[in-house]
């Protein structure tokens, strides 16, 4: 303990050093031991759809330790969440830990390139002790947001929103998702674009008042540091306003730019004051590309030098040269990390990214106007066909055979890797046969959207089921005569999506016929809002409700699907649901708050039929008609965790003779030694606990 304390007085630099060289940047677990006493200022307050708040501190003091920039992230109950506000210094009583295991997806890196240094856990004795001056930039962007979508409607002021401040939580999910599935996801980010055009707003204005360059160039580069902190120092804008500073402060000094410069010393820059930003993918997505850019626009210098410059109509190709060439570079410089990092790449990408930036700046600047005189004049109006024709466009690409290809095979990988080699060796290196080499460039750029594009329809057509038992949820990836269908059988988990996510991911599919839910639990609209906001789905499937509690969540839920354009359907025990040639029925249920979840599902194929029967399953005397039914027609029997929290044992000793595959995934069944010799002598297949299982043929 003592050693400990002598490690917590060393500078944030040194300490970060000291727990990177032992491989955990988050490993704050080890750090602390117990109860610990923290004295903090409150940063961000997000009040969540459950009683509390999320919130963001920067510590004082850790035991009475003093602490410079150390980040934590945590949750307050209502009680405590009433009695702060932003800038509020509170002191308490809490557990610091890692993030690692917090969620299913990758939680350390996320946090950690955030700069979140531990989590805060079981708080008590909260007290404010005072308060600390900070500028309210979430209420300035709250602020914008509210009076946008006042002058100008909710759909049209939430785009100009996500543009201007990146507060996306008022955009539609369908345009989000058709944003996504176009390559496009980075328009609606916060971005260097974003802070461009407002640089060179503000640098038009100034110079109508006769202002001088040099001190134009000084007000517009402090007016964009503003800029980034209200956008919250998101890494992207952080460095392009970085990046801005650097190249007008080389401009005052000196009259000279130089934009690679001035990009490496961003970069440099933000790693410096934050060294776990090194694992925010957007910051890397945001260098790469915008040295794809940089690259492109002094090619295209060239050749303008080289042409003599020229009419109209040359002016006019040159931009559309130039918009082409950027969008290939940019690209092209971040396609391994997208690949690498994403489920999904878009062929579309080539065509949208230059029609909607060229769009997304009208409508900034129309929007920026809508917020100085919409009170005066009702031109917020003009916005409303504006979004309409973005958000039509954006439905038509999204929809293309062509808009979305999966990138989960490990020969996209490949190609993508190729690829970046051939264009890192074309900067780097002095090649004299430029044509020869860029047309090789350009067609190892097309063998990754073509490999991408005849996998993902080879995965379509594929006839399958995939079992997928995970720690918090088990699935069904099933595809039959070109149609698929994911099925969920949760245990409740608050992000138990994300493990069905990932095995549509893996079976490389970017869109689903259905999505079936077999069970109603708490957090079932938001598992149905994680699945719909990835992947294009056309049906959601969801139990008929049979109790008050269950009719609330599906009329959630069918308010979440309209928001993708997603049909909702409900299906009972007496029906069936399609997928190809193969029908999925819910022989039995639990329904929600009556008992502990499980359920018994049947798969049957014209090769056989697969029978599921979660925890407990064989212990409720409500099911034992439709389980000897469903066992003695199965092939194959799955044994799953499905209320995994029923702690009844149960000895399995039915036998029978159909069974040609045991698949055991949950805890507390037992066979029977009378069960196991029978199913030996007859060369069952048993399979133990399986992550990923192919289920056809069925035996």
């Amino acid at each position: 303990m003592e050693q400990q304390r002598i490690v917590i007085q060393i500078d944030l630099a040194l300490l970060r050093l000291d727990f990177q060289s032992l491989g955990d940047p988050t490993g704050d677990d080890e750090r602390f031991e117990g109860e610990v006493e923290v004295e903090a200022v409150v940063t961000e307050l997000t009040y969540s759809t459950y009683p509390g708040a999320s919130v963001t501190l920067k510590a004082r003091s850790v035991d009475g330790a003093p602490f410079s920039r150390y980040k934590l992230r945590g949750f307050l109950s209502e009680e405590d969440a009433a009695t702060v506000r932003q800038g509020s210094v509170v002191r308490f009583f809490c557990r610091l830990t890692g993030f690692e295991g917090d969620d299913s997806f990758d939680a350390e890196s996320y946090y950690a390139s955030r700069g979140y240094s531990a989590k805060v856990e079981d708080v008590r004795d909260l007290a404010v002790v005072g308060e600390a001056f900070l500028i309210d930039f979430a209420g300035v962007r709250e602020t914008v947001s509210r009076r946008s979508i006042m002058l100008s409607g909710y759909d049209a002021g939430a785009l100009f929103t996500a543009l201007l401040t990146g507060e996306r939580g008022y955009l539609s999910g369908n345009l989000t998702l058709n944003f996504t599935r176009t390559g496009i996801n980075h328009v609606l980010a916060l971005s260097g674009a974003h802070l461009v055009i407002l640089s060179v707003i503000v640098n038009r204005i100034l110079s109508l008042f006769k202002i001088g360059k040099k001190p134009r160039v000084a007000l517009t580069a402090l007016l964009a540091m503003l800029y980034v902190a209200m956008t919250g120092f998101s890494a992207s804008v952080t460095r392009a306003g970085i990046m801005l500073a650097v190249a007008y402060g080389l401009y005052l000094l000196s009259s000279a730019q130089d934009s690679v410069t001035a990009l490496c010393v961003s970069v440099f820059v933000i790693c410096a004051v934050e060294p776990y930003a090194i694992y925010d993918i957007g910051l890397w997505l945001s260098a790469f590309a915008t040295l794809g850019v940089i690259l492109a626009g002094n090619v295209m210098r060239r050749r303008s030098t080289e042409d003599g410059g020229g009419g109209i109509a040359a002016k006019i190709r040159f931009a559309l040269l130039s918009s082409l060439a950027a969008t290939l570079l940019a690209t092209g410089a971040t396609l391994l990390i997208s690949v690498r990092t994403f489920s999904s790449i878009s062929l579309m990408t080539f065509i949208t990214t230059p029609l909607f930036s060229f769009l997304s700046e009208i409508y900034i600047y129309l929007g920026l106007v809508v917020l100085a005189v919409g009170d005066i004049l009702p031109i917020g109006i003009l916005m409303r066909p504006f979004y309409s024709l973005i958000d039509a466009l954006a439905e038509f690409f999204s929809k293309n055979r062509l808009a979305c290809f999966s990138s989960e095979f490990p020969a996209v990988e490949t190609t993508a890797l190729v690829f970046t080699l051939l264009l890192a060796c074309f900067i780097v290196f002095n090649i004299k046969r430029k044509k020869l080499a860029l047309g090789v460039i350009a067609l190892s750029l097309s063998a990754v959207f073509a490999v991408a594009g005849s996998l993902t329809a080879a995965a379509v057509k594929e006839e399958s089921i995939v079992y997928t038992a995970a720690d918090s949820s088990e699935s069904f990836i099933i595809r039959s005569g070109g149609v698929s269908a994911a099925v969920d059988i949760s245990s409740g988990a608050s992000l138990s999506h994300y493990d069905m996510l990932d095995a549509v991911n893996n079976a490389g599919l970017v869109e689903l016929d259905s999505a079936i839910f077999t069970r109603y639990s708490s957090n079932l609209p938001e598992k149905v809002d994680g699945v719909l906001a990835s992947v294009y789905t056309r049906r959601v499937y969801i139990p008929r409700p049979e109790n008050d509690d269950e009719c609330y969540l599906a009329e959630t839920v069918e308010k979440v699907a309209e928001e993708f354009s997603a049909e909702v359907r409900y299906y009972s025990e007496r029906g069936s649901i399609t997928v190809g040639s193969l029908r999925l029925s819910q022989k039995f249920r639990v329904p929600y708050g009556e008992g502990t979840a499980t359920t018994l599902l049947e798969i049957e194929s014209p090769d056989g039929r697969i029978a599921y029967l979660g925890s407990g399953t064989l212990a409720d005397s409500a099911a034992s008609g439709q389980i000897k039914e469903a066992l003695s027609t199965a092939d194959t029997l799955i044994l799953g965790s499905c209320g995994k929290k029923y702690k009844k044992s149960y000895r399995f000793d039915d036998r029978y003779q159909g069974i040609e595959r045991i698949i055991l995934s949950g805890e507390g069944l037992f066979f029977t030694q009378e069960a196991r010799i029978f199913y030996d002598e007859r060369g069952t297949e048993f399979c133990l606990r399986p992550r990923r299982l192919e289920l056809l043929p069925i035996p």
